[in-house]
């Protein structure tokens, strides 16, 4: 596993957090993929990186007339240091974004994430790489995906927030030693913590926040060894 791809990996995490309080009340489609995209890039910024917004790709297409067009990707933030992060947002298992994420990684050397939003039965397995109800689109690495679920009705979409009645491990080293060799956790490692598959947007930092609840705090002045 690259350290580029352990970074987005994290990357992700981090957003899923961030993403944990976002709620809809009753949006279309292009309305939710609008304000993802003003919450992703207020994001970016909250990390010192600075977004662009539908940059021209190295991918090309043609398009129904005949004529070749160039990609274009939904944000890419240029970060001080490290490479280039491309993210793409979408409604719908979208074979052309990960074409477009792909071709930025191997052609640019950037980071690449796939923010995936939609009804929790429509998911792609974001840990084994294989999406759930169509075993033919598959998310390579380095492209990590990140899943935000809400709930749709009459084409409206909808997402209070989310209350998970946890069952967290004693400690954030149990949390971490849980992990697979692909950098997660597996289905009935995620329903032994309450966590439903796919996991919802936030679960992580919630986790991370029941453990250091349950974690007895030191009195003012007192020592660890007692």
């Amino acid at each position: 596993m690259s350290l580029r791809y352990e970074r987005t990996q994290a990357d992700v995490r981090n957003l899923d957090t961030w993403l944990s309080e976002f709620q809809l009340n009753g949006e279309f489609s292009i309305e939710v993929t609008a304000a993802l995209t003003d919450q992703v890039a207020k994001w970016g910024e909250s990390q010192g990186w600075d977004p662009r917004f539908e940059v021209p790709s190295l991918m090309t297409f043609v398009s129904k007339a005949g004529k070749t067009r160039r990609g274009r990707l939904d944000i890419v933030f240029d970060r001080p240091g490290q490479p280039a992060l491309a993210v793409e947002i979408d409604s719908r298992n979208n074979e052309r974004a990960l074409a477009k994420l792909a071709t930025e990684a191997s052609g640019r050397g950037s980071a690449a994430i796939w923010l995936r939003w939609g009804p929790r039965d429509a998911a792609p397995h974001s840990y084994t790489g294989a999406s759930g109800l169509d075993p033919s689109l598959t998310i390579p690495p380095p492209i990590v995906m990140a899943y935000l679920d809400v709930m749709c009705h009459k084409k409206q979409y909808y997402r209070p927030s989310i209350e998970i009645q946890v069952r967290p491990p004693t400690s954030v080293e149990e949390l971490e030693a849980a992990r697979t060799r692909n950098g997660g956790w597996t289905r009935d490692q995620l329903a032994e913590w309450g966590i439903p598959f796919p996991p919802p947007s936030g679960w992580h930092g919630r986790l991370l926040r029941a453990i250091r609840q349950q974690t007895p705090q030191l009195e003012e002045g007192e020592h660890a060894d007692g």
